[in-house]
């Protein structure tokens, strides 16, 4: 990639307790000579020495240490409002970005002025295609799906052939115009964690900026590295909580609690039903435990985050943050 794209690109990391993964993927995005873009990691108090491992071996990544956890949200903000290139290239510290990616993803933003964002098709380790673009909820659909643009349609771009029109891709990858993070005010930092990569699509459609994937460039997403370190029940109630801010900002409260009063009923009758066979039938106790899983997040959630359609970081029960404060 030629010297004066670089100079136009900042890449930026959250990263929580994800030392060696970071280490890999800033090794392939700067290369031996440390040639790469400029690089900004905003760290969430990581306790296995991440930050000082990016100051010894990156010296010149800069780095901005939180004290705490603050989500991935918040810290993506700090990391692209640090520096003033137009175009940042948002990543996870278990993405690995191929040698011509950069190249593809410049190359296609840059020639389509009306475009907000582009990605890549994330991967898993096998090489299979990970889903990670894709179209909005079902209750977006339904209410704005006359003016949304069809999802994979084929779009005629500059430089980039292969290029198809999506709603939202998952933030582990993705070269995003700084204009079009000003113009929304970046990610809504209500989100600590899911969904908020889904919001800011939304939102960037409504700014009048659309949203493309490659479907040619594949780069390996390895997953989950940051939320595995966490219980399964703290991840299902942000995924939850995340879902539901999503609902409130986008259509309002009265559609979130609505579909959240459907998910109780519909959760708690599939529980009901399924209880029984699932003590002869193991194959169904997936099953079970997701919708038994949604009546209990229903149910811790009844109270005044259904009231004040309030969900999002700060409306989680109290013990899973006890519980990441003890990691």
């Amino acid at each position: 990639m030629d010297r004066d794209a670089l100079t136009q690109i900042v890449a930026v990391y959250v990263s929580w307790n994800t030392r060696d993964e970071l280490a890999a993927s800033l090794e392939t995005l700067l290369g031996p000579g440390g040639g790469g873009p400029q690089v900004v990691v905003v760290d969430n108090a990581s306790s296995d020495g991440t930050v000082e491992m990016v100051r010894e071996r990156f010296p010149q990544v800069h780095v901005i240490a939180n004290p705490d956890n603050r989500g991935f949200a918040t810290a993506f903000n700090q990391g692209w409002r640090a520096s003033e290139r137009p175009f940042v290239l948002q990543m996870n510290p278990d993405t690995v970005l191929p040698p011509d990616a950069l190249t593809v993803l410049h190359g296609c933003l840059a020639a389509n002025p009306e475009l907000g964002a582009v990605a890549p098709v994330l991967v898993d380790d096998r090489g299979e295609d990970t889903q990670s673009a894709r179209p909005f909820p079902p209750l977006t659909l339904k209410l704005l799906g006359d003016e949304l643009p069809m999802h994979g349609e084929s779009m005629a771009l500059e430089g980039c052939p292969d290029a198809a029109a999506i709603h939202w891709f998952m933030g582990a990858c993705g070269l995003i115009r700084r204009e079009a993070l000003a113009a929304t005010d970046g990610f809504d930092e209500g989100f600590f964690l899911y969904s908020e990569d889904i919001d800011w699509g939304l939102r960037a459609w409504r700014a009048g900026r659309r949203l493309a994937q490659v479907a040619s460039l594949q780069v390996v997403h390895h997953g989950s590295c940051s939320s595995e370190q966490v219980s399964s029940w703290l991840t299902m109630m942000r995924r939850h909580d995340g879902y539901f801010r999503y609902l409130t900002q986008a259509h309002g409260p009265w559609a979130a609690r609505g579909n959240y009063l459907w998910w109780l009923a519909r959760a708690g009758l599939a529980t009901l039903l399924l209880a029984p066979p699932s003590l002869f039938r193991p194959g169904l106790r997936p099953r079970l435990r997701h919708e038994a899983g949604r009546v209990g997040y229903c149910l811790t959630h009844l109270g005044r985050p259904f009231l004040l359609a309030r969900f999002g970081r700060n409306h989680a029960p109290r013990a899973s943050h006890r519980e990441e404060t003890r990691r």
